[in-house]
């Protein structure tokens, strides 16, 4: 027969067992079949859209989608949702500067390939650059990243191009309309709030996205490639919500296009799993309903717990204010920690001696406010008989 000691150590390796099991780290990995449902559902939703669009219901006519509409509804998010404001989470929000610096995201493969609106990129270098930036000579990198890579790189500029010719107003918001991105010298990027004004900060795409030049053509060349084929960027939010544009449902038309997809959204999704108490992610189109792709319970629970600490402690401040409040002679009045220990081992009949300045204080207090309340009770009588002599 067993013995009362062992099932105890059988009971005791049982519960350690189970708290293991329970500390078990999250998979930061999301299931692609899960995903492939997600964009599947998306799919069809941006189908049904489009056939209910195509025909009005109560003439029964087909009705003029415009081309711009089309391109709004297939826009794809991954929207991620932490269980803090991302700005008090993240080292940037310690430095004042995290309206200034962009969130740098790795990719599998090119988002901005799959953006239907997509126009150029912004390039600003360090005035001291000798090298040639002329995308009409054959022999520059700029030449090559457009006509051999496909990137399109638009205007190249230096901090002096902004002082002077984008100086005016108009000429410096023309310049961020006609591009999508911008790419900046890290060598000269505390510069850019200061030239580029603090309004350019507030869209993605006209917040320069640091990268490394140092004054070499092919440096400059690798850092635009590396950013077009692996890099995306967001801002940093306010609240716990961070949008992460993946570019137009719609683009990712062949197997390979959708494989990659759903490459980045795992790589994405994984960045921010290990980096922040992620409460949840969702897919989802302009216009369509959000679809859930990870939900982490031990992220609620932690918020839950959190909120409920949070409360207990607000309520515990309120109880000791209540207790603080004591009533002498007919006059209640609030005592501080040491007061309060005073007033409970002191003798009852000396209490009115020994707070007899806190006493006279809340009298006053009181006088000054009955006062006040006189004085509305006249004015309001008075605006009443006003109001009924215009009447009149």
């Amino acid at each position: 027969f067993p013995t009362r000691r062992s099932s105890d150590l059988k009971a005791t390796k049982a519960k350690k067992a189970a708290a293991s099991k329970k500390q078990e780290p999250i998979s930061n990995d999301i299931p692609e079949k899960r995903i492939e449902s997600a964009i599947s559902g998306l799919e069809k939703y941006l189908q049904k859209e489009e056939d209910t669009e195509k025909v009005n219901e109560k003439t029964g006519k087909f009705k003029l989608i415009s081309d711009d509409d089309d391109e709004l509804k297939d826009k794809l998010q991954l929207i991620v949702v932490n269980n803090v404001p991302f700005n008090e989470d993240t080292d940037v929000s310690k430095t004042k500067k995290a309206i200034f610096k962009p969130l740098t995201i790795t990719t599998e493969s090119s988002v901005h390939s799959h953006i239907s609106e997509f126009k150029k990129i912004l390039v600003i270098v360090n005035d001291s650059v000798k090298f040639n930036t002329d995308k009409e000579d054959e022999t520059s990198e700029i030449y090559k990243l457009i006509n051999e890579d496909k990137i399109p790189v638009g205007e190249i500029i230096t901090p002096k191009k902004l002082k002077t010719l984008y100086k005016p107003f108009e000429n410096k918001r023309q310049l961020l309309a006609d591009h999508s991105v911008i790419l900046c010298d890290d060598s000269i990027i505390t510069l850019m709030p200061k030239l580029l004004g603090g309004k350019a900060f507030n869209k993605i795409s006209s917040t320069p996205i640091p990268i490394r030049v140092r004054n070499s053509p092919i440096t400059l060349s690798t850092s635009i490639k590396n950013f077009w084929n692996k890099k995306t960027a967001a801002k940093y939010p306010n609240g716990s919500t961070l949008n992460v544009n993946l570019g137009n449902l719609l683009t990712y038309s062949t197997e390979e296009d959708k494989k990659h997809l759903i490459e980045n959204i795992k790589v994405i999704a994984k960045q921010f799993l290990e980096k922040y108490m992620i409460r949840s992610i969702f897919l989802k189109s302009n216009f369509s309903p959000v679809v859930p792709i990870f939900y982490n319970e031990k992220s609620l629970k932690e918020l839950i717990k959190s909120k409920e600490t949070a409360k207990s402690k607000q309520d515990e401040e309120s109880e000791e204010v209540i207790k603080n409040k004591v009533e002498i002679n007919g006059v209640e009045i609030e005592l501080n920690a040491f007061n309060r220990a005073l007033y409970e081992i002191a003798n009852p009949e000396e209490l009115e001696t020994i707070f007899k300045k806190q006493i006279h204080s809340a009298k006053k207090r009181n006088a000054e406010d009955s006062e006040e309340d006189k004085n509305e009770e006249v004015k309001t009588p008075a605006k009443k008989q006003k109001k009924a002599t215009k009447k009149d």
